[in-house]
């Protein structure tokens, strides 16, 4: 299931390519790191996986190693 319909992918690339190359990290597949497409850009970014996360909170977290990670990205 995608988590943008391809419609409205489709007509956000059209709009600029700002939004292409936005509507180009929306995926549910393995791909390129978002964090370092934003670094190339001159933003500032980290990624951390779910799990380490949690742990840094002070939790628990599930006994399976999560593949999922939160990107931070501040604009210059």
């Amino acid at each position: 299931m995608d988590p943008l319909p391809a419609e409205a992918a489709a007509a956000m690339a059209e709009q600029d390519d700002a939004a292409a190359d936005w509507v180009r990290l929306i995926y549910n597949d393995p791909r390129g790191e978002a964090t370092a497409w934003f670094i190339d850009r001159g933003w500032t970014g980290e990624h951390v996986y779910l799990n380490d996360y949690i742990r840094d909170l002070g939790h628990t977290p599930a006994a399976e190693q999560s593949l999922i990670s939160l990107v931070t990205v501040v604009r210059p």
